[in-house]
């Protein structure tokens, strides 16, 4: 019978929240025995299958996960952390992709969509208008699509059903850290983390580490958008935004 270790550090992707995952990563090592891995990887689906995911579609590769997390979890001989991007979706058998019955909680970093897009337009390559429409859009793989690229290319959702797949499942807690309170107030943030998650960390290694990183150094930066633009995000996820105590006043932020 699985036991619920794992612990999923989830983000949207490219919303620039590798400080924080760095940061926990370290705090983690030097405090507990708790190991910290990075899915999806090749290399570690290989092991647990014995497969090569390019020569898989996107749609078997779905269905072999939820048994390569099982595997993984039965061999930890303690919490484990997994980072993924993946929104929380079921496979073509019905299955979630992240099982709950090895899932003791998820950490969740939320960030405000009108200070993502510029970072999303910048990792895809593409305009702020192209970024904008691809968090917006319901993005699901093709199930004639060859799995040829390293992570594999699950379900995406838009910016809006991505925290809500996460945050409004029923299966395991999920605790929601917004970026920016990480930012502004990063002690209070992360012994919050902590307190929820259990686990055997003093405060004076929170600072101590917070410090040598200079979280307060992350400065929060003005919207790169147009009002135009910002308007068309407000128009996908202000109900998300709203809901998680994001401004969708546009006079409120720099905008040109």
């Amino acid at each position: 019978m699985p036991q619920p270790n794992i612990v999923w550090l989830v983000s949207y992707p490219y919303c620039g929240n590798d400080l924080f995952k760095s940061f926990f990563t370290a705090l983690l090592e030097k405090n507990e025995p708790i190991k910290t891995k990075i899915f999806p990887s090749t290399d570690i689906f290989k092991f647990y299958t014995d497969l090569d995911p390019g020569y898989l579609y996107d749609e078997e590769v779905s269905l072999l996960l939820p048994a390569v997390y099982t595997a993984l979890s039965n061999e930890a001989e303690t919490t484990t952390f997994i980072e993924t991007d993946d929104a929380y979706t079921k496979n073509a058998s019905g299955l979630p992709i992240f099982p709950p019955a090895i899932t003791k909680a998820a950490l969740y970093i939320v960030r405000n969509p009108l200070d993502i897009v510029a970072l999303y337009s910048n990792n895809l390559s593409s305009t702020i208008d192209d970024a904008i429409d691809a968090m917006s859009t319901s993005f699901r793989s093709k199930t004639d699509q060859r799995n040829t690229y390293s992570p594999f290319k699950l379900p995406m959702l838009s910016w809006s059903e991505h925290v809500q797949s996460w945050v409004k499942q029923t299966f395991f807690p999920v605790h929601v850290i917004r970026y920016e309170d990480l930012i502004r107030d990063p002690v209070s943030t992360v012994l919050a983390i902590v307190k929820n998650l259990e686990l055997e960390i003093k405060e004076k290694d929170i600072t101590g580490l917070i410090d040598c990183i200079g979280f307060r150094n992350y400065a929060k930066r003005s919207a790169t958008v147009t009002k135009q633009q910002a308007q068309s995000i407000l128009d996908h996820h202000s109900e998300v935004m709203k809901e998680y105590g994001y401004n969708i006043n546009l006079n409120e932020y720099s905008i040109r």
